[in-house]
């Protein structure tokens, strides 16, 4: 019948396909003419205006993570040796960022049913926090996770664990390009690098190391903010002085290390 014959495979007439290419053509044509506009030289005085809304953090963690972005994704990576706090500083920072959108908190290291992850939630002060927990076994369960596009913040416990990779990374960032990030990575200890080359430093908008301090203090360092950070360092939890010879003597923080703050 020639009904067939104007019927299209996705059940539309020739001519409404017709229009929806179109349409199609003029939306694309829209959104390249904006990407030029947005491409097009700027003033400084007009580069000094753009000043995007900050998250309203509270307390400690606002000082430390500067003015992160309201409308614009981030990605924060926490690094350190074992034992240095890392998950513990993930799950208040989680805590203090499910007031502006949901958390999708993905454990590959510990089992929910182990009971450590409540036990830290319950140390970190956090009560009826909009956190989601889930256990993350390959890479490609994040992704079916983050389809529900629920969730403002995604935290990943850890890189390693999953043999993330940069490139991975990546694809997960452009497929869910509203989420923000927190990445827990193991690292060299002696040398304060992260585990899985220079790379990972570079892709991420914050970098904070995490470790135990002579006086048996975990603390979070900055060590790349690209949100003006007011202090170099806060304490996360307080813990008993350690061996001296445990900790050499370490030299006094320069003029750029601002006094040190602690978690409430």
């Amino acid at each position: 019948p020639l009904s067939d014959v104007l019927t299209g495979h996705n059940g539309y007439s020739t001519v409404d396909n017709e229009r929806n290419h179109h349409r199609m053509s003029a939306q694309n044509d829209l959104l390249y003419a904006e990407a030029e506009t947005m491409n097009e030289p700027m003033s400084i005085a007009e580069v000094k205006q753009q000043k995007p809304e900050p998250l309203q953090l509270k307390g400690p963690f606002a000082k430390l993570l500067g003015l992160l972005p309201k409308n614009q994704s981030f990605t924060i990576l926490l690094s350190g040796a074992s034992g240095g706090g890392k998950s513990t500083a993930a799950m208040k920072m989680a805590n203090e960022l499910s007031e502006h959108g949901p958390v999708l908190y993905l454990t590959s290291e510990e089992r929910i049913d182990s009971g450590t992850i409540g036990i830290r939630a319950e140390q970190a002060g956090i009560g009826e926090a909009d956190i989601d927990v889930v256990e993350a076994r390959s890479l490609s369960s994040i992704g079916e996770h983050l389809n529900s596009g629920i969730y403002a913040f995604c935290v990943i416990d850890s890189i390693n664990e999953l043999d993330m990779t940069p490139d991975d990374f990546m694809k997960l960032t452009e497929a869910n390009s509203e989420v923000s990030w927190i990445l827990i990575s193991q690292a060299n200890a002696a040398e304060k690098a992260t585990i899985g080359g220079a790379r990972w430093r570079h892709l991420v908008d914050i970098r904070l190391w995490c470790e135990v301090d002579k006086d048996g203090n975990r603390v979070i360092r900055n060590q790349k903010n690209r949100f003006a950070p007011t202090v170099n360092e806060i304490i996360i939890s307080r813990g008993r002085p350690l061996p001296a010879q445990t900790h050499p003597q370490t030299t006094k923080p320069n003029s750029t290390n601002l006094d040190r703050k602690s978690v409430v």
